[in-house]
């Protein structure tokens, strides 16, 4: 049987790293941890250090051995192709739509958010938000801050989806009053109204098409991206009974 004294740990742990032959004392970064003895260098006196003395000796051992791999990493990162690449990954306008919870019968709200691609002045956006007909209910959009600060016009309309009967179309269409570019935030906050019949624990999707023009005379098509949203329509037996468990 092996026994180990818990007396005095501190002098275990001093003994591990001296070196017997000319009682030198060995530092933990000199010993490979990748060998026999370097593991067990380390698992023996974690006890004896600080959490955060571990992390910098981890650190430390990393860019040790990565140490031209970081340097490679580096120079790809601040070269002119590097530069060129970060630049244009924002280069894009985006338009994506919002998620909510409710319940049947409830009202929800999804806002359309713009983020601003690089130089990018857009005076209008056509944003067709594509829904299931028998799970939601459009009632109404009110404007958000940026195109209150720019007296923006918002007009919206329901159709028919003529490509799925199905479906239905809201188009909501935003348009600088003032002639100057539609900034950058939540443009529209829209209100939908869950169908009493909607399959409740799911989510019901909310396809976004959008086009967007410039403030040119004549506007020109503005380069997008676009995202959906989703409304996930709870099951209200499962959040009374999560209510009461937990209280």
């Amino acid at each position: 049987m092996h026994k180990f004294s818990t007396a005095s740990p501190q002098s275990s742990v001093l003994t591990v790293l001296r070196n017997p032959a000319r009682r030198v004392p060995l530092g933990l970064l000199s010993v490979p941890y990748s060998t026999l003895a370097g593991a067990s260098v380390v698992r023996l006196v974690r006890p004896a250090l600080r959490d955060e003395n571990l992390c910098i000796i981890r650190a430390w051992m990393f860019f040790r051995s990565n140490f031209w791999a970081c340097i490679l990493l580096l120079l790809g990162f601040f070269s002119p192709h590097g530069l060129a690449a970060q630049q244009a990954g924002g280069a894009v306008s985006r338009v994506e739509l919002g998620f909510d919870q409710s319940v049947p019968g409830e009202q929800t709200f999804i806002p359309i958010a713009l983020t601003l691609g690089a130089e990018a002045k857009i005076g209008k956006i056509i944003t067709e938000i594509v829904f299931a007909s028998n799970l939601l209910f459009f009632e109404e959009a009110r404007k958000g801050t940026p195109l209150k600060s720019i007296d923006a016009e918002v007009s919206t309309r329901v159709k028919e989806d003529e490509e799925n009967s199905e479906n239905s179309i809201l188009e909501v269409t935003m348009t600088s009053g003032t002639g100057e570019a539609i900034p950058g935030g939540n443009l529209v906050f829209l209100t939908f109204r869950i169908a009493l019949e909607a399959p409740r624990a799911q989510m019901i999707k909310l396809e976004n098409r959008s086009q967007a023009m410039t403030t040119d005379d004549p506007p020109e098509p503005v380069e997008l991206t676009t995202a959906g949203g989703e409304i996930e329509n709870l099951d209200i037996a499962a959040v009374f009974a999560c209510f009461f468990y937990m209280h």
